[in-house]
Parts: C-alpha cells; sequence; structure tokens
C-alpha cells in the first residue's frame, strides 16, 4: 500500500489491479499444484505409502517435490536487457528469451535422477517459483503453504483417494488441470 514506483504512490486501481493479479495468479497455480499431487500420489502409490507413514513429518519435502516435478508455469518470454552469453551462445540486447521453468526443474546437472518423482529428493533448488531474481514469485509461500494443508486435509479425511486420468489444459504456459475424476470411499458419520 505504500509501495512507490519512479518516485510516485500507486493509484487506487493500480492497487487493486495488483492485488487481483496476484489473487487470480495463486488461485491458477495453487489449484493446478494440488490436482498435480493428487494425482502424482495415485500414479506413484510408494511415494504416498512413504508419504502417509508420516504425513506431517514428510509434507513440505513432498510439496517440494510436486512443484519439482509437476510445476504449473511452464516458461516466460523475457527480453535480454543487454549483451550477454548463455552456456556459450550470444544474446544480444532486445532478443526475446525464453526461460523454460519445467526444463530446469529437470536438470540433470541440479537433480539426480529428474524424471522420478521422489518426496525424498534432498534438493529442492526446483524452477517452480522463476528461480530467484526479480521475477520470483512473490506468491511462493503461501502456496506452499495452501498446498500443504490441502494435502494435509485430503489425506487425514480420504486416506484412500485416488485419481483418474487427468484432463490437461492445451497451451504451453501452465500447465493445468481442467478435470481430474476421484474416487474414495466415504466415511460413516
Amino acid at each position: 500500500m505504500q509501495a512507490e514506483v519512479d518516485g510516485r504512490s500507486l493509484e487506487d486501481w493500480e492497487i487493486g489491479a495488483f492485488f487481483s493479479l496476484l489473487a487470480a495468479a495463486g488461485n491458477d497455480t495453487t489449484r493446478h499444484s494440488i490436482a498435480h499431487a493428487l494425482h502424482l500420489f495415485t500414479v506413484h502409490e510408494d511415494q504416498r505409502e512413504y508419504l502417509l507413514e508420516d504425513l506431517s513429518g514428510r509434507l513440505d519435502d513432498a510439496v517440494e517435490e510436486v512443484l519439482r516435478y509437476a510445476s504449473s508455469v511452464q516458461q516466460f518470454r523475457r527480453h535480454a536487457t543487454q549483451d550477454t552469453e548463455l552456456r556459450g551462445v550470444p544474446v544480444k540486447e532486445g532478443e526475446k528469451v525464453v526461460i523454460w521453468y519445467c526444463s530446469g526443474s529437470y536438470d540433470e546437472d541440479v537433480f539426480p535422477e529428474p524424471q522420478t518423482f521422489d518426496i525424498t529428493r534432498s534438493n529442492s533448488k526446483h524452477m517452480a517459483f522463476g528461480g530467484g531474481g526479480p521475477h520470483f514469485c512473490l506468491g511462493s509461500a503461501p502456496r506452499r503453504m495452501m498446498i500443504k494443508y490441502a494435502l494435509t486435509e485430503v489425506y487425514t479425511r480420504m486416506p484412500d483417494l485416488r485419481t483418474g486420468t487427468p484432463s490437461y489444459q492445451v497451451n504451453n504456459f501452465i500447465r493445468g488441470v481442467h478435470h481430474l475424476p476421484a474416487t474414495w470411499t466415504p466415511t460413516k458419520g
């Protein structure tokens, strides 16, 4: 509310637009991450069993692995602000550069066996929130918290929940889930 841009305070409409952006972006990515998590723990039954043996003790690492393995944001495009070089490839000022977060989170130089979904993985330096710097996601902490609490509620109330085949969005920006069928045994009560 007290932020200044170029020496001036933000106008009410700018503050409102900013909060609308944060709410929409956080909702979209978080709900997709929860759907990915539920499906991953259906497909990878061994990881689900391991998680449920100590849900509260293993959930933080599980959330990080879900974010790494199934990042909902796939890429962003930026413009180079100066001439530079990336892994031996020259990039001129003004050229477009695409940052593929989903690829960075599968970098074999950073993650041993990156194609394996493993919630015991100790390295959580994934790219799901932009990898740091000026474009790091402001909503990373609440997003982690919401995923963690959603999984806590699901697995303490419906521990046998299983998902069917997801129906995905078709685009190269968000790896989103349109529809995810699920089954579980209702509790009596």
